[in-house]
C-alpha cells in the first residue's frame, strides 16, 4: 500500500483503532522496537519524555481555550468573534479550525485550586557535546524524517536568539510608519520551539541589548502572556509554546535562574567511558537508516489526530499513579504540577480514547522510570558541583592507578570541550573537596610531572606513588 492510501485508511481509524491495529497499543513500545532496531542508543526515556511534552502541550492548548470563539450574542445576534488572541483566523493561527467545543465558565477541563495550571513541559537536555541534544530533538522535529506532523507547529533554533529574536520588536519605516516585526514566540504561539544550544540563549540575557529576555521567557514559560512597552509601540500577545533546550554541563552554560529552573524539567545525561564507547559504535551502525516511510505516516496521522482533540471533559488520577508520585523526591511545591504534566501529557499520547473525552492518569513501569529520571536529575543539578564531578572525575575515578595532570587535561579538552583554565579550576576545587589529591614526580632528567589520584583508591600521596 502506497503512503497516500495508507493515511487516508488511518484517517477513518479512530486513535484507540490505530493504537490497537498498527502499535499493538503501546505507541512508546512500538518507537522503542523501531529506534534500536536501526541503532540508535539511549532512547529508552528521552523520546518518551519528549513525547509526553507534546501530549501535554496539546492538553494545555485546550485546557487555555486556545482557539475558542465566543458564543452568539443573543442580545445583538453578533457572529461569534475570536475571544482569546488576536491572532485568531490570521496565518498566524494553526488552530483556527479547531475550535474548542467547552464554552461559558467550563471552558477550561481542569483546575487547581480554582486556577487554571499551565501543563506544558518545558525541556532542558543537559549532556556533553556530541551527545544528542540535538539528534534527539531532530528525530521529533526533522521536517522530513521527524515524527512531529506539520499539523503541529515546530521549528529549531540553531544560533544565536536575541529578545527581538524571540519576543518580536517594533520599528520605524522611513516615513514615520510603525512596523512590527514577529518574533519566534509569536509565530510559534501554539508550536514547539527547540533550541538544541540553550546556551546560546542565557549569553544573550546578559547582553545589554537583551537584558529582559529572561524575564521574558519567564513570562511565556508559565501563563503564556506577553505585554512589553517599547519605544515604539507595545508588543501584546499570547503564547503557549514548548520550549525544548539543551545546553552542555560545564560552568557557565548550565547558569539557570531558580526563576527559570521552576518552568523547566532536566534530562541529564553524562556517558562514561562506555556509553561513549556505545554512541561511536552506534553512529556506525546508524548510517543510511529511519523510519520506514508507512511508519512515519501512522505516527505523524496519530499524532495529528491528537492535535484535533476538540473536547476533554475532566482528568482523573488514579491512586496508584498519586502514590508513586507522592513518593518521589519532592523539592518544592512546584514540582508536583511539573510531574503531573508529564504523567497528563504520557497519557495522553498512549491512552486517550476521543469517544470517552477522559484523561485518566495511570502509572506503568516506563512513566515510573520517566519521573524517578527527572525527579532524579532535578534534585542532582541543583547539587553544588554534581555535575562538574560526573563530567571532570570519571577519567580519574575509571583508572587504577594515578594520572598525569596532563593526560587528563587533554582527555577532558577533548571529550568535554572544556577549556585548559576551567578544568584546572575544577580539578582544584575536588582536591579543596577531598576527592582528589595531587603529588609531584621528579623527572630523571630535570623538571617535575604532576599526578592526579582518586582519594578513595589511595590511602595518601605516598601510597600512590607506588603506582606509578
Amino acid at each position: 500500500m502506497d503512503a497516500k492510501n495508507f493515511e487516508r485508511q488511518f484517517g477513518k481509524q479512530s486513535l484507540k483503532s490505530i493504537r490497537e491495529n498498527f502499535f499493538n497499543n503501546d505507541i512508546f513500545g512500538f518507537i522503542n522496537e523501531k529506534l534500536t532496531k536501526i541503532g540508535v542508543v539511549e532512547h529508552e526515556i528521552i523520546i518518551p519524555l519528549y513525547l509526553s511534552s507534546v501530549g501535554a502541550h496539546i492538553l494545555n492548548l485546550i485546557n487555555v481555550a486556545c482557539a475558542r470563539v465566543e458564543e452568539d450574542n443573543e442580545i445583538d445576534n453578533k457572529k461569534p468573534k475570536p475571544s482569546v488572541c488576536k491572532n485568531f483566523g490570521t496565518m498566524y493561527c494553526p488552530r483556527a479550525n479547531l475550535f474548542v467545543l467547552r464554552h461559558g465558565e467550563d471552558i477550561n477541563f481542569y483546575k487547581v485550586f480554582g486556577q487554571v495550571p499551565d501543563l506544558r513541559v518545558h525541556l532542558l537536555h543537559v549532556a556533553p557535546s556530541g551527545f544528542g541534544k540535538d539528534f534527539f530533538m531532530s528525530i521529533l522535529m526533522d521536517n522530513e524524517f521527524g515524527i512531529l506532523p506539520q499539523e503541529i507547529p515546530h521549528t529549531i533554533v540553531r544560533g544565536f536568539l536575541s529578545e527581538a529574536g524571540y519576543i518580536g520588536t517594533k520599528t520605524k519605516d522611513n516615513k514615520g510608519n510603525t512596523i512590527t516585526i514577529k518574533g519566534l514566540a509569536e509565530m510559534y504561539c501554539a508550536g514547539i520551539i527547540g533550541v538544541p544550544e540553550f546556551s546560546s540563549v542565557m549569553m544573550a540575557m546578559k547582553q545589554t541589548h537583551s537584558m529582559q529576555l529572561e524575564n521574558d521567557l519567564l513570562e511565556v514559560l508559565q501563563g503564556g502572556k506577553i505585554n512589553k512597552i517599547m519605544a515604539n509601540g507595545t508588543i501584546e500577545f499570547n503564547s503557549y509554546h514548548t520550549l525544548w533546550a539543551g545546553t552542555q554541563p560545564s560552568e557557565g552554560r548550565l547558569d539557570v535562574s531558580t526563576g527559570l529552573g521552576r518552568r523547566l524539567n532536566f534530562y541529564l545525561y553524562l556517558p562514561n567511558k562506555e556509553e561513549q564507547e556505545e554512541y561511536k559504535k552506534a553512529q556506525l551502525r546508524g548510517r543510511f537508516t529511519n523510519f520506514s516511510t508507512l511508519e512515519l505516516v501512522a505516527l505523524r496521522k496519530y499524532l495529528t489526530k491528537l492535535w484535533e482533540t476538540r473536547a476533554i471533559n475532566r482528568v482523573e488520577f488514579t491512586r496508584a499513579y498519586e502514590e508513586f508520585r507522592n513518593s518521589l523526591e519532592i523539592i518544592n511545591h512546584t514540582n508536583i504540577q511539573l510531574y503531573d504534566n508529564i504523567a497528563l501529557g504520557y497519557n495522553f499520547i498512549n491512552n486517550f480514547d476521543t469517544t470517552e473525552e477522559v484523561v485518566v492518569v495511570k502509572i506503568d513501569d516506563l512513566l515510573k522510570k520517566i519521573l524517578m529520571k527527572v525527579a532524579t536529575d532535578r534534585a542532582n543539578i541543583m547539587r553544588e558541583a554534581y555535575i562538574e564531578w560526573q563530567v571532570i572525575l570519571p577519567v580519574i575515578f575509571e583508572s587504577d592507578k594515578p594520572l598525569k595532570v596532563y593526560d587528563v587535561v587533554r582527555i577532558i579538552e577533548k571529550t568535554q570541550m572544556l577549556p585548559y583554565k576551567d578544568i584546572i579550576e575544577k580539578l582544584t576545587l575536588a582536591e579543596k573537596e577531598g576527592v582528589v589529591g595531587f603529588f609531584k614526580v621528579d623527572r630523571i632528567h630535570g623538571g617535575t610531572d604532576m599526578y592526579v589520584y582518586d582519594t578513595r583508591k589511595f590511602k595518601s600521596a605516598e601510597d600512590a606513588m607506588k603506582y606509578i
